[in-house]
């Protein structure tokens, strides 16, 4: 395999967090009282697949001699999809979506994956709404869509509250780049993930060797002619 082509394949950082909303406060007028209670019914209604989706996925992940009774992805999709279509204004449905997109880039289905964040996406601007676009970012990319994964991720890396995400979101932006031919933001990108400066986390130094190890190859390839 080429030095190119170990470049255009896309770097994935899976992010594990999880958040569970908890919606409380004193209400202000009938219209927030209305509104507190449908979202404390979207919970409700949510909270019990989140669980399942969990016990899924560590289910999935243990050993072949420990695995129990096959899951039933098909009910767990559809589960979060009825949330979604009964409560399309809550966080439970951009919860849902998240979880839900996740299954069916599992199953190697972005199209669809694609179409279920953006049901929900722009409802807020807040943590859930930062994780969406950092997911429809990586979805578009699996897709070749990559100026518009470009843009979404701009939007990530300008959210506050996913700071824990700005370096990944530059990192595929950088390979997105690449991906277009643009060597030169993709090397300032690089340059700027190496050259962090502060303590980092664990995941940000991660993330900065494997921009360093990017930044290698690319001007390999250039030296190289390829």
């Amino acid at each position: 395999m080429s030095q190119t082509s170990i470049l255009e394949k896309y770097w994935k950082v899976f992010v594990g967090a999880f958040v569970v909303i908890v919606v409380a406060g004193v209400a202000y007028g009938v219209g927030e009282n209305m509104s507190k209670k449908k979202e404390s019914q979207a919970q409700e209604s949510f909270f019990p697949i989140e669980k399942k989706y969990f016990e899924a996925k560590t289910k999935a992940a243990a050993p072949a001699e420990k695995k129990e009774a096959p899951t039933d992805w098909a009910a767990l999709k559809a589960d979060f999809g009825k949330v979604i279509s009964q409560f399309p204004q809550s966080k439970a449905a951009q919860m849902s979506s998240i979880y839900l997109a996740e299954i069916l880039l599992s199953e190697n289905n972005p199209t669809e994956a694609l179409a279920t964040l953006q049901k929900t996406s722009g409802q807020g601007k807040g943590l859930i709404g930062a994780l969406i676009n950092n997911q429809m970012g990586r979805t578009l990319a699996d897709q070749e869509k990559c100026q518009e994964a470009i843009q979404v991720w701009d939007k990530v890396i300008q959210s506050t509250d996913v700071m824990f995400l700005h370096s990944e979101a530059r990192l595929q932006q950088a390979l997105c780049y690449r991906k277009l031919n643009d060597s030169k933001r993709a090397e300032d990108i690089l340059n700027g993930l190496v050259s962090q400066k502060g303590e980092l986390n664990q995941e940000e130094a991660a993330i900065s060797k494997e921009a360093e190890k990017y930044l290698r190859l690319i001007r390999f390839a250039k030296l190289s002619g390829s």
